[in-house]
């Protein structure tokens, strides 16, 4: 975990980027390049900005997401469906 807070903190900077960019983002920069699910958010800028400055808390935040409702992740606004967030958490989970 970051050393720039607690546990709290790095959750809050998660909630800032959304699960399920976060996911998607993670997994296009891990496993496949050619996902681009993340990019349809509106607010890409500031969402890169803080998944860059963040980078130590990824596995943390992976975690977190991993034992998430699902169903709240499922409403985004970048495609994605329960399942495919899901199957996306669980590949990320085995090589990190």
């Amino acid at each position: 975990m970051s050393h720039k807070g607690n546990f709290n903190d790095s959750i809050r900077r998660l909630m800032t980027v959304g699960c399920s960019w976060f996911v998607a983002k993670l997994y296009h920069d891990k496993i496949d390049p050619n996902h681009r699910n993340w990019e349809r958010a509106k607010t890409l800028n500031t969402r890169l900005a803080s998944y860059s400055k963040y980078k130590e808390d990824h596995r943390a935040w992976l975690v977190y997401v991993s034992n998430a409702d699902l169903t709240k992740m499922g409403r985004n606004t970048i495609g994605l469906n329960e399942s495919e967030i899901k199957a996306m958490i669980d590949d990320l989970l085995a090589i990190l």
